[in-house]
């Protein structure tokens, strides 16, 4: 019994070694819409994702950043992504599908 148990927990940790963190495939794409990349601020725990039902991804995420007058402010993005390569963490295979951003005013 020990060992059907240390088997389905060794499967259980390597089948979710390979789904998307979305939250991290995200920030490539954010980046690209700010106006100073560098100086963003992502946290993991400004975001949300799901699946779609054809397959797509739908991600919320908010970022901190300098605007073009240096100043920081908060934006919120919902961001599109269908993933078209096996390996997750390589941008080349995503596909954004759409993003959106507002400022975000508490």
């Amino acid at each position: 019994m020990k060992k059907i148990i240390i088997a389905l927990l060794f499967m259980l940790m390597f089948s979710c070694h390979d789904k998307p963190n979305l939250c991290i495939v995200s920030e490539d794409f954010i980046k690209q819409d700010l106006q100073n990349p560098l100086t963003a601020e992502f946290s993991s725990l400004d975001c949300t994702s799901e699946i779609n039902a054809d397959g797509s991804y739908t991600v919320l995420r908010k970022v901190i950043a300098q605007n073009s007058a240096g100043v920081k402010k908060e934006y919120v993005y919902k961001l599109m992504l269908k993933q078209n390569g096996s390996e997750w963490t390589e941008k080349a295979n995503w596909t954004l599908l759409d993003m959106k951003s507002e400022e975000y005013r508490h």
